[in-house]
């Protein structure tokens, strides 16, 4: 499904504001997390030795803006931006007794995602200047990979690198929880975690802890 993030945040986000004759409130926050990226490996052991894996951890920064929509029931909408995935798979080996490969390659592969998050959920009463969200909804995913393969040694039919890239859209469940903790008027520092898998062959799974500070208004 291609669907530009852009649009999506554009058509959710006046979704998620709050009016004010309800007595709701809206609260915006931003901060940072960690990118466990979990992929299904591919390698072979025999009669060729291969081995290529774009499980990382990387760095990433969030943003979300939500608000509560009535008691205990609050809705927010999450944009992440994990850090590039780079990695660098060598050529593939021949095992004995068969004879070396005469040409092999090797692959450069940089691996980008974007998200944007539609979550609601139940907030429990705050106790102590802490309280808990559990959340749930979809995630849209933004897949772009850049692939430079270099055929070693160089041949007339491939004297140069080759370079791909591919752009994907999927949408995914995701699982999260807040844990805001108020620390003056109107500001909380939140801890909070999100889980979620896409529906791929290699079956992606990213986990991210982090935490963020919001202010309510």
């Amino acid at each position: 499904m291609r669907m530009h993030l852009g649009l999506f945040v554009a058509v959710a986000l006046p979704m998620l504001l709050p009016s004010a004759g309800a007595g709701q409130s809206l609260f915006v926050s931003g901060g940072g997390f960690v990118n466990i990226h979990e992929v299904g490996r591919f390698s072979s052991q025999s009669p060729i030795a291969l081995d290529q894996n774009l499980s990382d951890t990387t760095p990433a920064f969030d943003v979300s803006v939500g608000g509560s929509l009535a008691r205990h029931v609050v809705m927010q909408l999450d944009l992440a931006f994990p850090q590039t995935i780079k990695k660098t798979f060598g050529p593939p080996r021949n095992l004995p007794p068969l004879p070396p490969l005469t040409f092999t390659s090797q692959q450069h592969v940089e691996y980008q995602t974007r998200h944007a998050s539609v979550l609601a959920g139940y907030q429990t009463s705050a106790r102590r200047h802490v309280s808990a969200a559990l959340l749930g909804g979809l995630m849209f995913v933004q897949e772009r990979t850049h692939t430079i393969t270099t055929t070693m040694p160089a041949s007339p039919a491939t004297p140069l690198p080759s370079e791909n890239s591919n752009s994907v859209y999927r949408i995914a469940p995701v699982l999260g929880i807040d844990v805001p903790v108020s620390t003056m008027a109107h500001l909380a520092v939140v801890p909070h975690a999100r889980i979620y898998k896409l529906d791929t062959s290699s079956g992606t799974l990213g986990i991210w802890p982090g935490v963020d500070v919001r202010w309510t208004f």
